[in-house]
């Protein structure tokens, strides 16, 4: 049986983020399961070519086109076409590659997998292209679809895996959880051009909308948060129970990563890196040890309430590049009764005192925009970034707040009626971005007052940002840099476009 699995292509949104390749850690994790268990796989990752062409004057396509995806299908002759789809906003573009393959053979199956489908799987089932949709981590319920495809299995037991095609209706929607992470082999890199990966990082590509490294990667070492923030959709992509790889299993990891591709810089993609003391301790005395040389962040952010003096230090003399935190708002009663985050004011303030007295780097979170925040409460959310980027140096990063699928902030918002439009893919893939407008109009703001506020804030933030690079040559060089490499970021904040 032959697999191919597919990263389809983005479609870019004026008003929205740039286009950014990121590695497709969730094809390439599944990809070395199925190797392991003797299966003839391959990945194709329409985004690798970088290719940008203009579908109209508010939209671009971002990757290969429509007419090389069939033509590498029909090439290849999978029997199975596994595709992902992450983004919500990208969703339609999953669909898309679905029909293709069945365009080049009807007798493909098709499986649609990733964060989309499983906050949102009837989406994805009345798609008639599409034959599977796996909700939750794929590496073993993919396995498990081929032995039922093989007649090994009966395909109505597996959990997690739902069907309304190929004459069958399966509504299997909770998946079974890993448990033991440390069993999973490590992704298949072999399996993806690297080199080409590495080069579009340093043209303004990278994953993160500022690439720290060369050779950077991607890493993902727990699953799941115990949590309850109400924009977050992860309790229906992987639960609220917490696992993780053990810290041996992260080092080797890292060590097999630079001894086969050179990496030079890691993003750590864990929602609750930090969620264990002992096991983060542990990873870092395992690069003292060792003697792992590399720089890293965790590029979602840690709790606060996590950090201390210690073990910030020891981040950093263990290559933490730069701490970033999860604040998500300026008011503690919109931190504890709107958002429900469960976290103090006061702790990201003692974070920000030890980041400024150690001499590292430290970026904050902000969402705006939440049913129940005030027009006044979301005022003194960005007046407290501003106190703490005057004060600390903390580089704000604020978003306004996005409806997606499968989190209870669009749940709230469709029952009480605050949605502007429904929510569409577009839609959602403008709203996630500063520059972009909001869905959520309630009686206290609206998406205009909304971008109005947070474009008179990000005019104060560059002025402050070039007066400090003034004073610092050593800043001045880093952020010069920076923007020479991203042309989309230079065009975002000095262009607003």
């Amino acid at each position: 049986m032959k697999i191919l699995l597919i990263n389809p292509p983005l479609t870019v949104f004026k008003g929205g983020t740039n286009p950014r390749i990121h590695l497709p850690l969730g094809l390439l994790s599944i990809a070395a399961q199925l190797e392991r268990k003797g299966y003839e796989v391959q990945i194709f990752d329409a985004l690798i070519s970088a290719k940008l062409t203009k579908n109209n004057p508010s939209q671009w396509h971002f990757g290969e086109s429509w007419e090389q995806i069939s033509n590498t299908i029909r090439s290849i002759k999978p029997n199975v076409v596994g595709i992902t789809s992450i983004f919500s906003s990208q969703s339609k573009n999953a669909k898309i590659v679905a029909s293709l393959a069945k365009e080049v053979d009807k007798e493909i199956v098709t499986v649609v997998g990733g964060a989309h489908p499983s906050a949102n799987p009837h989406d994805m089932l009345n798609d008639k292209n599409i034959d599977f949709v796996v909700i939750g981590e794929g590496e073993y319920l993919f396995l498990s679809l081929l032995d039922a495809l093989r007649g090994q299995l009966d395909i109505n037991s597996i959990h997690g895996l739902c069907s309304h095609n190929r004459g069958i209706k399966i509504e299997n929607f909770i998946p079974e959880k890993i448990n033991n992470l440390d069993e999973l082999s490590f992704p298949a890199y072999h399996l993806y051009d690297m080199e080409r990966y590495f080069f579009l990082q340093n043209r303004g590509f990278s994953a993160r909308k500022v690439a720290k490294g060369k050779r950077e990667v991607s890493i993902v070492t727990s699953r799941g948060c115990p949590y309850n923030c109400v924009f977050c959709c992860i309790h229906s992509v992987m639960g609220r129970v917490w696992r993780f790889h053990s810290a041996e299993y992260v080092l080797g990891h890292i060590e097999y990563l630079k001894e086969n591709y050179k990496i030079d810089f890691i993003h750590f993609e864990d929602d609750n890196f930090s969620l264990s003391r002992q096991r983060f301790e542990a990873i870092l005395n395992g690069f003292s040890a060792r003697k792992i040389s590399i720089k890293w962040e965790v590029a979602n952010g840690l709790r606060a309430d996590d950090l201390d003096e210690t073990l910030i230090k020891k981040a950093i003399d263990n290559g933490c590049h730069n701490i970033q935190i999860a604040v998500e708002s300026g008011v503690q009663r919109v931190l504890s009764e709107v958002i429900e985050k469960k976290l103090s004011l006061s702790s990201v303030l003692n974070v920000a005192k030890i980041c400024k007295k150690l001499d590292i780097q430290l970026y904050g979170y902000y969402v705006i925009g939440i049913p129940g925040e005030t027009l006044e409460d979301i005022k003194q959310t960005l007046l407290f970034a501003k106190k703490m980027l005057l004060a600390y140096f903390m580089i704000p990063k604020i978003s306004l707040a996005a409806p997606i699928w499968g989190s209870r902030l669009y749940d709230i918002c469709k029952d009480k009626g605050y949605l502007v439009k429904d929510i569409t893919p577009e839609r959602l893939g403008i709203a996630y971005d500063p520059q972009g407008k909001g869905l959520i109009k309630t009686d206290e703001f609206s998406p205009d007052d909304l971008k109005k506020a947070l474009s008179r804030y990000n005019k104060l933030f560059i002025i402050i940002i070039i007066i400090n690079a003034l004073r610092s040559p050593r800043k001045f060089i880093l952020y010069f840099s920076i923007l020479m490499r991203n042309k989309f970021l230079f065009r975002q904040l000095f262009l607003n476009r």
